[in-house]
């Protein structure tokens, strides 16, 4: 069970080490032309890490009814590190510790999410991958038309975190856990309870993702924010 939690979650490790890095490196001042290579040297580790357990085959719940690493979570796991290269290498000017901060913070969310079997860091994952991208838009920027739009964008994703706990409320209180796939066994039943848990839950996740008719968000927030920016928001 240890094993598995350190080497299971490896990739995750590294993300939140290489958090910390970036962290204790501007605390010391050090020169901003190593956010970008330490950045990049971590996910190439941590895409190392998700190859290895690919071609092992790895498939273990490693926190029974919240993570589980399969097949399909290391895949996705590996396109979530190649977007964040991609903007590591094709966006070469240089960038302080805080923006590789925000997009490693943004990655490890979207990381979290894939590996997600419970409510509990189903929510966290969405969180972290959402967060960071109010601080990402109005990053040295400082105008009033990206304040706007982050401002939009913190108001309905605040609404849409409301209707998504609102709804793994009365999911755990029907089904007494927090297992999705509890949740979806209990579907079918048909219960009112049940019905208003799905309808809150998708209500939440419609929201964060921008998907009709819960998009009107998307425009002001995307195009108050820098290409960089904006290119960031919409790979999460």
């Amino acid at each position: 069970m240890a094993t598995d939690f350190f080497y299971g979650l490896l990739p995750d490790h590294l993300l939140l080490a290489l958090i910390v890095v970036l962290m204790l490196l501007e605390t010391l001042r050090a020169s901003p032309r190593w956010a970008r290579p330490v950045f990049i040297v971590a996910l190439l580790a941590a895409g190392a890490a998700l190859l290895q357990q690919w071609q092992a085959g790895y498939n273990v719940e490693i926190i029974s009814g919240e993570i589980r690493v399969d097949g399909f979570a290391v895949l996705g796991k590996l396109v979530v590190l190649g977007c964040g290269l991609s903007l590591a290498l094709i966006f070469a000017t240089r960038q302080g510790y805080k923006f590789w901060m925000l997009v490693a913070s943004m990655v490890f969310g979207a990381m979290l999410i894939l590996q997600s079997a419970g409510f509990a860091s189903l929510f966290l994952g969405i969180e972290m991958l959402s967060l960071p991208a109010f601080a990402l838009m109005v990053q040295e920027q400082g105008d009033g038309l990206a304040a706007e739009g982050a401002f939009k964008y913190l108001v309905l994703s605040s609404v849409a975190s409301a209707l998504l706990l609102f709804g793994i409320s009365l999911a755990y209180g029907h089904t007494g856990t927090l297992s999705i796939a509890a949740f979806a066994q209990a579907l079918p039943a048909g219960s009112a309870q049940v019905r208003a848990a799905g309808l809150l839950v998708l209500s939440g996740l419609f929201f964060k993702a921008a998907v009709f008719p819960f998009h009107a968000w998307a425009p002001d927030a995307y195009a108050s924010a820098r290409v960089k920016r904006s290119q960031t928001i919409e790979e999460g």
